[in-house]
């Protein structure tokens, strides 16, 4: 007890002691000897226990990641390993995603689709903001967080907001202790203490039961919410269509977060609906539409990060939003989004951990594992998985993926039985509806509905593809080849049902790149050197967001260049450009002058590195700090050109900038092939790396 004295004794011992050593003072004749204090040796460190130690571990935060609306998300160790958690029945398990997963999730991935210029993804904190303002609780201009909201809702650029909505928000004092905090969102622990505090609720009560996803698009003033969990009937006035029979109430939480947005763009005094809203019922169902059955009531989570995802893999949906989720179209859509909770769940675990090991510092270990959580974990299964990434760093990628094999003799994508939803489903694979128009009969031909093409099975056992069986002229092809395209460019196979019909377009794919690079071939000068070992910059192919000092007319080829670019020259781009640098989130190794630097402003020039050559990746930017680590910069040659690429345009190429229309015409051969280099010789590409300073017209 912090009362007690540290040797246990009454307080009054204290007084005592003093008392008899007062009475033993030396006598005045007797020489004063001083007497060294006897040594004392410091108390061992108290070890800390297994409990501690894991307590530690999982209370850090794994990784923080700054959002194209300029807000940080964070998500914290206890927090990422519980994304994978499915399991409902023990106690106190937190099987549904809370919001900082989601908020991670969904602004990973809006970065991965480069769409954080044009769609604005809120924070459901956000969300809880908006809702005030639409009960009318807060007025618009007294927002209880800073104003980054309201700048973020009603930013010109951005056409569409994406609000991720828990009836949590409904919730009363409880939910006001936890949203009103203008901090990071709380852990479960300190979301549980602040519940008590703010009126009794139950840990997790502030969240509510159901996420849903609110889409608004600000250009026609539309908004369509999508609900996973709707009960519908058939109608009995328009054949072949449904009516909501039932829907929870996150629905009403989401009509006030419109009115909230309403009242931000269009003025505090704007009568409600003043937005076309509705919900958007030709929607797949998280129970009946998910491949995974034993996700039963917490599946709307991963629901919501599946279908943003499918909105940026398939953009027309978000311009025609309108009409993009009809009644004849259901049935596509529910074959089309394959979800899947559990694959949802992983995928989210393994961008979340890619991002948190872009930003590692010297010594750190991935998901900030140390000896001693090691020892005490003891991982299962991991020599496959470190035998299997080890030939794969080497360039010796194995057939069969062990992290994403199932050890039972099937492939984890198969449908399984056993478990059913809550909404009464077996788990046979029926869905439970046999009704018309809209409705998918799963279990029979075609059960399963989404072939992972990263997987092989028994009819790659011949590698050889052939295109057209009954032409005996046909070419022959690598399945390898053709799955090693698939896998780099998913965006072009969505929809594709059979895997047959994916390595056919694949295929045609390819042809047309080919194609395409031999027309340029005839069409110009003689050969230049092969463009991997091309010492030039790439030509530009984005439309560059440079910010040009004073006295400087004209960019750069190659900012990468210390000849082209001196370093006092680097801090004068450094300084008109400082505002876009920062958003990168430089580390400590990353000097003003340094290669970090140089690597933004070649990308605000409007160049991508994964058209840089093999040469001035392997060369020039493997020496970034930022990016690789001293053994990587030490043996650059242990990294594939295209694996250097990847890494420096997922740590900078943050901006959302548009492509030249050049490239946009281009579209079709350049999705496919990886550019590199350049030097065609027909004198236009050298044209291209000319960026001059944008006139500026003054007005009166």
């Amino acid at each position: 007890m912090s009362g007690d004295s540290d040797d246990g004794l009454p307080e009054s011992s204290g007084a005592f002691e003093a008392t008899i050593e007062a009475s033993f003072e030396p006598m005045s004749s007797s020489p004063s000897i001083p007497s060294s204090p006897p040594e004392q040796t410091p108390a061992p460190a108290k070890k800390k226990t297994d409990a501690e130690i894991l307590s530690a571990w999982l209370s850090q935060f794994l990784v923080g990641f700054k959002t194209s609306n300029d807000v940080t998300v964070e998500i914290s160790m206890r927090e990422f390993l519980e994304i994978t958690n499915t399991d409902t029945k023990a106690e106190g398990s937190i099987c549904y995603l809370e919001q900082d997963s989601i908020d991670m999730a969904l602004a990973l991935l809006t970065y991965k689709y480069e769409r954080g210029s044009d769609v604005c993804v809120l924070r459901a904190y956000e969300g809880t903001e908006l809702l005030h303002i639409g009960q009318g609780a807060y007025g618009v201009d007294d927002v209880a967080t800073d104003k980054q909201l309201l700048s973020s809702v009603r930013n010109p650029g951005k056409r569409w907001i994406i609000v991720p909505v828990s009836d949590g928000m409904l919730k009363g004092e409880a939910a006001e202790a936890v949203f009103k905090k203008p901090a990071l969102p709380p852990t479960i622990a300190t979301t549980t203490a602040a519940a008590k505090k703010g009126g009794g609720e139950t840990t997790l009560a502030p969240y509510g039961i159901h996420w849903g996803l609110l889409v608004v698009d600000k250009k026609t003033r539309l908004a369509r919410w999508i609900d996973s969990s709707l009960e519908l009937d058939k109608s009995h006035t328009h054949t072949g269509k449904r009516f909501i029979r039932h829907m929870l109430p996150t629905g009403k939480a989401a009509a006030f977060v419109l009115h909230g947005i309403e009242r931000i763009l269009l003025g505090p005094q704007c009568r409600r609906r003043a937005f076309s809203a509705k919900t958007a019922k030709y929607v797949p169902h998280q129970f009946r539409d998910n491949s995974f059955k034993s996700d039963p009531g917490a599946s709307c989570g991963p629901y919501l990060v599946a279908f943003l995802e499918y909105l940026y893999a398939n953009p027309r949906f978000l311009v025609q939003l309108a009409s993009a989720f009809r009644v004849e179209k259901w049935k596509t859509h529910r074959r089309d989004l394959a979800f899947d909770s559990l694959r949802t769940r992983v995928a989210m675990q393994e961008m979340i951990q890619r991002k948190s090991e872009m930003v590692l510092r010297g010594g750190e270990k991935p998901l900030r594992m140390t000896a001693e959580v090691f020892e005490l974990l003891r991982p299962k299964v991991l020599a496959p998985l470190v035998a299997t990434a080890w030939r794969a760093y080497e360039g010796r990628r194995d057939n069969v993926e062990f992290d994403n094999f199932y050890f039972g003799g099937e492939k984890r994508i198969r449908r399984g039985g056993g478990g059913g939803g809550t909404d009464g489903s077996s788990g046979t694979g029926g869905d439970g509806d046999t009704g018309s128009e809209g409705d998918v009969e799963f279990g029979k031909a075609g059960d399963i509905r989404y072939h992972d093409i990263v997987e092989t099975d028994s009819e790659d056992a011949d590698d050889s593809f052939l295109y057209s069986p009954t032409d005996i002229n046909a070419v022959r092809i690598s399945k390898q080849l053709l799955r090693a395209e698939i896998r780099g460019n998913p965006q072009n196979y969505m929809g594709i049902p059979t895997k047959d019909l994916k390595y056919k377009r694949a295929f045609e794919l390819l042809q047309a790149a080919a194609l395409a690079a031999e027309s340029s071939k005839l069409t110009t000068n003689p050969p230049e050197p092969s463009p991997a070992l091309s010492t030039a910059p790439p030509r530009r192919s984005r439309h560059p967001i440079l910010q040009y000092p004073d006295g400087i007319e004209e960019a750069p080829s190659d900012f990468a260049d210390a000849t082209q670019v001196p370093p006092a020259q680097v801090k004068q781009w450094r300084r008109e450009n400082l505002e876009s640098i920062q958003k990168c989130q430089l580390g400590a190794k990353a000097t003003h002058d340094g290669l970090s630097v140089r690597a933004i402003l070649q990308v605000l020039s409007g160049a991508t590195f994964t058209q840089e050559s093999d040469y001035r990746l392997q060369h020039i930017w493997i020496h970034d700090p930022e990016v690789f680590s001293p053994h990587e910069r030490e043996h650059p040659e242990r990294l594939l050109p295209g694996v250097i690429a990847q890494r420096l345009r997922d740590r900078y190429e943050i901006f959302g900038m548009t492509d030249l229309a050049e490239t946009q015409q281009l579209a079709l051969a350049g999705n496919n092939t990886r550019k590199r280099g350049h030097g065609d010789g027909d004198g236009e590409e050298e044209q291209q790396h000319v960026v001059k300073k944008p006139k500026t017209t003054k007005t009166n």
